[in-house]
């Protein structure tokens, strides 16, 4: 005697089978690097520490108070004076894949503008924070 195998059993299996989920952020890139952009909400943040391993830096926008900030100005140049990325960062944070080396680093929010400098060592990770006092008109 044959036995029938039930749907539902089936699926129910097929239920417990890994399916990826969808990033809830997706990796861009400029002039070939790559960069991630976000930290808005527990999900975007988790999902950033998830990944953070995979970039060199780490960039993060707040103003002095502690308030994150998004929607600041951003433009990376190497050693050489070569604009490697420029975005607009959507999000109080931001990973980016840099080649070891040196880079300037400039960023405007509030139509304040900031500059840093930042080494990225063979296998390393950096992080930059730039602050802002206030925003206008606070």
């Amino acid at each position: 005697m044959k036995k029938s195998f039930p749907c539902a059993l089936f699926a129910l299996a097929l239920g417990t089978v890994a399916v990826a989920q969808e990033a809830p952020l997706q990796i861009q890139e400029f002039r070939g690097v790559a960069f991630v952009a976000g930290g808005v909400g527990g999900e975007e943040n988790a999902f950033l520490d998830r990944i953070a391993r995979d970039f060199t830096l780490e960039v993060v926008f707040a103003l002095s108070t502690g308030e994150y900030l998004s929607d600041a100005k951003l433009r990376i140049r190497d050693a050489q004076g070569r604009t490697v990325l420029e975005t607009v960062v959507d999000g109080p944070r931001l990973l980016v894949r840099l080649e070891p080396g040196s880079y300037g680093v400039w960023a405007e929010a509030h139509g304040q503008p900031q500059q840093k400098a930042v080494t990225i060592a063979e296998g390393g990770h950096a992080r930059l924070d730039f602050l802002w006092q206030t925003a206008p008109g606070s």
